[in-house]
């Protein structure tokens, strides 16, 4: 009664068991070999496993650029007043290209100096009536009163040098005030990009960007949010391959493009000797290797035979031993249009049936 029992339910277990594979397809994919590949009335189409590269690329398009520097405000803040060099224009370093509206600060400045030129009249008029005194008191004999009025004019003069060395000191810090109002070319080049009058700048803001005519880089003219994380990426410019770095932005230039109204630009630095050669405008194709294997096993793809969606089960060929076809189950890596890369299950110079 015992081994009844015991009987039944291992039939329950097995039937369980076949049921489990049936529904998740295992059953057909493990215990039903695919067919081989009947040829009685042709010969069989051969490759051959190969050794080379196997790459999944994409193509995008930049131009060529010259770099590029930027004109700021060394301290304070205003409305830009006046902008003496636009988009095309050239420039050399220590030029002034724009100006802040400094209206308080100019009032000043000329307040400022039309006291020290009322001062300095003032002191010089002094100067004569205090002589004329002098000389006419010496004539009296009175020397007593001339002892006096030389000292009283001493002491002015030296008041009036202090007050008038104050006055130079301050209309010197208003100058230099108003020479930080003033955005100077950093370097000779052409602007490319300045901001406008009325535009309010704070300090170390940028005011514009100069191309410095020398060198080169790329610049990507697609979608800007693109995230170029892949490696090996060459630009083709005119048939030539060059191999490019991406160029990194720092927070704070990041923050500049924004405060600028200006989608920050995805550049490469041309890694060449002489890239000034290049010049700027042209077209590049900027390559970019998604994935990417050197020297490995590689096999057409049209060559294998993958498992049935939903089934288990590896990517399979078949491989021609001594005549006869024989069913290899292979890992595959990098696969593109054209190649698949072979990991394991191959070995290079072996013969495969290509299927019909």
């Amino acid at each position: 009664m015992k081994s009844l029992k015991l009987s039944k339910l291992l039939i329950v277990i097995v039937l369980f068991a076949v049921f489990l594979l049936t529904s998740c397809g295992g059953l057909d994919t493990l215990q039903t070999p695919p067919p081989l590949i009947a040829s009685e009335t042709e010969e069989l189409t051969t490759v051959f496993v190969t050794r080379g590269t196997v790459e999944n690329l994409t193509i995008e398009q930049g131009i060529t650029r010259f770099p590029t520097v930027t004109a700021r405000l060394e301290t304070g803040s205003g409305f830009i007043k006046t902008v003496y060099a636009m988009p095309g224009d050239v420039v050399y370093e220590g030029q002034v290209i724009a100006r802040l509206d400094t209206p308080e600060l100019d009032e000043m400045i000329k307040s400022l100096e039309g006291s020290i030129a009322n001062e300095q009249r003032r002191h010089q008029l002094f100067l004569r009536e205090s002589s004329a005194l002098i000389e006419l008191q010496s004539t009296s004999g009175s020397s007593g009163s001339l002892a006096l009025l030389r000292l009283e004019r001493r002491h002015a003069i030296a008041r009036y040098e202090l007050e008038m060395e104050e006055m130079e000191l301050r209309l010197t810090s208003l100058l230099k005030r108003r020479e930080h109002a003033e955005i100077t070319a950093p370097a000779n080049g052409e602007v490319v990009f300045t901001r406008l009058p009325g535009a309010w700048v704070n300090a170390l803001d940028s005011v514009s960007f100069i191309s410095l005519m020398e060198g080169v880089f790329v610049e990507y003219i697609g979608i800007p949010q693109l995230i170029w994380s892949y490696p090996n990426i060459q630009g083709i410019i005119d048939g030539v391959a060059y191999d490019l770095t991406q160029i990194q932005f720092s927070r704070a230039e990041r923050i500049e493009f924004q405060n600028l109204g200006i989608e920050m630009p995805v550049r490469f630095r041309i890694d060449t000797e002489s890239p000034d050669l290049l010049g700027a405008g042209k077209t590049v194709f900027i390559v970019r290797y998604i994935s990417y294997s050197e020297d490995t096993l590689r096999l057409p793809n049209y060559s294998m035979f993958h498992p049935r969606p939903g089934t288990l089960g590896n990517t399979y060929v078949y491989r021609l031993n001594n005549g006869n076809q024989e069913l290899v189950y292979i890992t595959t890596g990098v696969i593109t249009d054209q190649y698949t890369e072979i990991l394991f299950g191959l070995d290079e110079g072996d013969e495969i049936v290509v299927r019909r």
